[in-house]
C-alpha cells in the first residue's frame, strides 16, 4: 500500500513547496497558489496510474488548458492594476509539478530530486538574474559556446586515424590538444571569477591537469605577462597540475594492474606530496592586493591553435626521432615517449605486462622513466615560454619534485 501511495506523497509535497513558493512571490496578484499546485501534482501521479492512453491525453489537455487560464487570469490582473508583467514562470512551474508527479510513478527518486532542483531554480531568483544581468558577460557567454561547439560538435566527427603517408599526424589528437589549451584557458578564467586570485588559479590548474598538464605548462606563462604580481599563485597552478598528473596516472594504473599500482605507489606518492605541499606554500605566499581579475578574455582561440600547433609538433619530432633514428631499448622509448604523453606510456606498458610480453619489475620501470621524462619536459616548456621569476620558481619546485622521486626510486 506504502508503495502506490508513495508517488502520490512525493508529488503532493513537491506542489506543496513550489506553491508556497509562487504564492509567497506574487502575493497580490490572482495567480495558481498552494492548492493549485498540490492538485496539478496529483493530478500528474493519476495521470501515471491510468492506463488508457485516450484518458490521458484528455487529462493533458485539461491540465494545459487550465494552465493557460491561470496565466489569462493573471495577465488581466496586471494590467488592471498597471504592474509589472509577471511573465510565464507560474505557469512552467505548473507543468513542471503535474510532469514531476507523472516521472512519480516512473523514478520516485529522480522525480523528487528533479523537484527539489525546480524548487533551488525558483528560490534563486534574483541571484539568478542578478549573474545574467550582471555578472555574466557577454565575452564569456561566447567563449563557453564555441568551446562547447568545439568538443561536441567538431571533435567527435573528426576520423581518428594517421592522416598523412609517415603516420606523424592524427587530426582528431590535434584538435584534442587546441581543445585541452582552450579548456584550459576557459577553466583558469573560471576558477579565478568563482574563487579569486589564491585559490582559483592554483585549483584551475589542478582540475586542467587531469586534461593535459603540457598544455597547462604552455598556457600559464601568458598570464604572468599580464599581472606580473600574480607569479606566485600561477607557478602554484602549474604545481598543482602535475600532481594531478600523478594522481591521474595511480587511477589508470589502477584500473589495468593493482599489482604495477602498488609497484610504483611509493616511489610517486612522496612527490606528489611533496608537489602538493610546494604548491600550497607558492599560493598562500602569493600577495593579497594582486589585480583581480587577470583575465579579460576567457578564452583566446588564436593562442589556443598555436599553441596547439607546437605540442603537434613536438610531438611529430618524437615520431620521427622514433622512426628514423630508432630506439635502443623499450625504457628509452618509455622515456622519449613521455616527453610526450605520459599516460600513453602508462597504458602501453600495463597492457604489455597483463599480455605478459613484459614482467613487472620492467613495466614498473617503463612507467617511472615516463614519469620523469613527463617531469623534465615541464622544466624545459617553462623555460621555452618564460625566462622570469616564474621560470625560476617552477624549475625549483619541480627540481624538488624530482628528487623527491628519484630518492625512493633509488630505495625500492
Amino acid at each position: 500500500m506504502l508503495d502506490k501511495l508513495l508517488p502520490f506523497l512525493i508529488a503532493g509535497a513537491l506542489g506543496l513547496a513550489i506553491g508556497i513558493e509562487r504564492e509567497r512571490r506574487h502575493p497580490d496578484i490572482r495567480t495558481m497558489g498552494v492548492r493549485t499546485f498540490i492538485l496539478l501534482g496529483i493530478l500528474g501521479s493519476l495521470t501515471g496510474i491510468i492506463e488508457n492512453a485516450l484518458l490521458q491525453a484528455a487529462i493533458c489537455f485539461f491540465t494545459g488548458s487550465a494552465i493557460i487560464v491561470g496565466y489569462v487570469r493573471a495577465s488581466a490582473d496586471v494590467a488592471h492594476h498597471k504592474k509589472v508583467d509577471i511573465g510565464l514562470t507560474t505557469e512552467i512551474a505548473g507543468g513542471a509539478t503535474f510532469v514531476l508527479g507523472y516521472l512519480a510513478h516512473v523514478d520516485a527518486l529522480l522525480s523528487a530530486i528533479l523537484g527539489l532542483f525546480v524548487l533551488i531554480i525558483l528560490l534563486s531568483r534574483q541571484s539568478l538574474h542578478r549573474f545574467s544581468k550582471e555578472q555574466l558577460q557577454s565575452n564569456e557567454i561566447q567563449a563557453a559556446v564555441i568551446l562547447f561547439v568545439l568538443v561536441l560538435g567538431i571533435l567527435p566527427l573528426l576520423p581518428d586515424n594517421m592522416t598523412d603517408p609517415w603516420g606523424l599526424f592524427n587530426v582528431k589528437q590535434i584538435v584534442t590538444i587546441v581543445a585541452a589549451v582552450a579548456g584550459v584557458q576557459f577553466l583558469s578564467y573560471v576558477a579565478v571569477r568563482i574563487f579569486g586570485n589564491n585559490l582559483g588559479m592554483p585549483l584551475a590548474g589542478f582540475l586542467a591537469g587531469f586534461v593535459s598538464s603540457t598544455a597547462v605548462f604552455f598556457s600559464l606563462p601568458s598570464l604572468i605577462k599580464r599581472d606580473k604580481a600574480l607569479v606566485y599563485s600561477v607557478a602554484s597552478a602549474a604545481i598543482f597540475a602535475s600532481v594531478s598528473t600523478f594522481l591521474f596516472l595511480f587511477f589508470v594504473v589502477a584500473i589495468l594492474s593493482v599489482g604495477i599500482f602498488f609497484s610504483i605507489l611509493p616511489i610517486v606518492l612522496p612527490s606528489a606530496i611533496v608537489g602538493s605541499g610546494i604548491g600550497l606554500f607558492l599560493a598562500k605566499y602569493q600577495a593579497k592586493d594582486s589585480v583581480f581579475p587577470i583575465l579579460k578574455n576567457p578564452l583566446s582561440l588564436r593562442s589556443a591553435v598555436r599553441l596547439g600547433f607546437l605540442l603537434t609538433v613536438v610531438m611529430a619530432a618524437l615520431g620521427l626521432v622514433q622512426k628514423f633514428f630508432g630506439i635502443s631499448g623499450i625504457k628509452t622509448a618509455s622515456f622519449l615517449g613521455g616527453l610526450g604523453e605520459l599516460h600513453a606510456v602508462s597504458i602501453s606498458a600495463t597492457s604489455l605486462y597483463n599480455e605478459s610480453k613484459i614482467n613487472e619489475e620492467v613495466a614498473k620501470n617503463c612507467i617511472l622513466f615516463a614519469a620523469l621524462a613527463s617531469m623534465l619536459s615541464k622544466i624545459v616548456i617553462t623555460w621555452i615560454m618564460a625566462r622570469d621569476k616564474y621560470a625560476w620558481l617552477v624549475t625549483g619546485a619541480m627540481l624538488v619534485v624530482i628528487v623527491s622521486f628519484l630518492l625512493p626510486w633509488w630505495l625500492f
